[in-house]
């Protein structure tokens, strides 16, 4: 187990789909047509030829102190959005077209890797989640698809759910959590649902793998000492 997993760099997201006839679609894309600017409405008739061709709409929410960061980020993407002001939910509320779902997911690594992150990432580094959920009912499952896991990142947060991955010595990896969040996360294709998890205490000593990842992180520590020494020398 290797707590250097996959790259922190922050959420990934499972946007989900408006599940709504076509017609029911063109008429809150109308709606938002009469209160919107011009530039906004562009966008809007984009969306709407679009759904008329055969394309789907997903909605995704975040607080409304990121969205400044959020579109900045967007506009350099080039990402074709709407974002509108829920007011029951006191969020933001992003309209994208399902061709850009992976666009989207890059403007919000990016803004995560500049300390903008729109949610806070669910899935913890190995030995902050034995620290922070030690002596709990901690279980693991074999993980099928890191980018499976990566997409349902954001579902994760909404529910208030972490996790850790480890990699083996296979070079496989492993998903950790609490047992109590199995048949949530396993519906997020996040653990393996077609497999009981198992007790992470009846395979691994807990207290050794943080003894490991204590260690590795001091010699890391000394290295980079090591290293920034150097610079100075020359």
């Amino acid at each position: 187990m290797d707590d250097k997993t996959l790259v922190n760099t922050g959420m990934a997201y499972s946007e989900k789909t408006m599940e709504t006839a076509d017609d029911v679609i063109q008429a809150l894309l109308a709606a938002l047509s009469g209160k919107s600017t011009v530039e906004q409405n562009q966008v809007l008739e984009t969306f709407a030829k679009y759904v008329q061709d055969g394309g789907g709409l997903h909605a995704v929410q975040f607080s409304p102190e990121h969205l400044k960061d959020f579109e900045l980020e967007a506009k350099a993407n080039r990402l074709t959005y709407y974002a509108v002001a829920d007011t029951q939910s006191g969020k933001v509320s992003v309209m994208i077209r399902d061709c850009d779902i992976r666009l989207f997911q890059h403007t919000a690594e990016q803004m995560a890797e500049k300390g903008h992150p729109l949610y806070k990432d669910p899935q913890l580094y190995v030995a902050e989640f034995f620290d922070k959920y030690e002596g709990k009912d901690i279980v693991f499952s074999k993980a099928e698809s890191l980018e499976t896991i990566r997409a349902a990142k954001r579902e994760a947060a909404d529910k208030n759910i972490e996790f850790a991955i480890g990699k083996q010595p296979d070079n496989s990896y492993i998903v950790m959590y609490l047992k109590e969040d199995y048949e949530i996360l396993a519906q997020l294709e996040i653990a393996d649902k077609t497999r009981n998890p198992v007790p992470i205490f009846q395979s691994v000593n807990i207290r050794e793998v943080k003894r490991i990842v204590e260690q590795k992180r001091a010699a890391m520590k000394v290295e980079r000492g090591k290293q920034k020494e150097k610079r100075y020398e020359r």
